[in-house]
């Protein structure tokens, strides 16, 4: 399935009801997170939501982290992971972050965790490749 472009309405699986995933016909998988992010177990969703929709054929993962509320130095170890992720498999990743998450980037020394372009907090109205951060291309 290396490469298939799911439909928009088509949902990728989550352990977790605060993460949420669906497709777009690039072949792009929208993981949303929201909520508090600082337990073991939705963190690990998140991951595995990650892990799993690379698994699937997505060309991208798009990250709308921007209604999380809450966030620690395991969220951030997890984005880390899901990026080093990511390369290995030659996929690109979108980062939209929440102020939370922001400061949290900022306090760990990791606000350039995907070169070195700055992560930076974008609306959706905004987030787009030319206006979002582009972890990796």
């Amino acid at each position: 399935m290396f490469g298939v472009a799911r439909r928009e309405s088509s949902p990728c699986t989550s352990p977790s009801p605060d993460i949420a995933c669906h497709w777009r016909e690039s072949g792009t998988a929208i993981i949303d997170a929201r909520g508090d992010l600082t337990q073991p177990s939705p963190v690990q969703s998140l991951y595995l939501t990650c892990d799993r929709a690379l698994r699937q054929g997505a060309t991208r993962l798009q990250l709308d982290l921007g209604k999380v509320q809450a966030a620690d130095t395991k969220l951030i170890a997890c984005l880390v992971a899901v990026l080093r992720l990511a390369r290995r498999r030659h996929r690109g990743v979108t980062m939209n972050n929440s102020d939370a998450i922001q400061a949290w980037l900022g306090l760990c020394h990791v606000e350039t965790i995907c070169g070195q372009v700055r992560v930076k907090r974008t609306t959706m109205a905004n987030f787009a490749p030319e206006t979002s951060n582009e972890c990796l291309r």
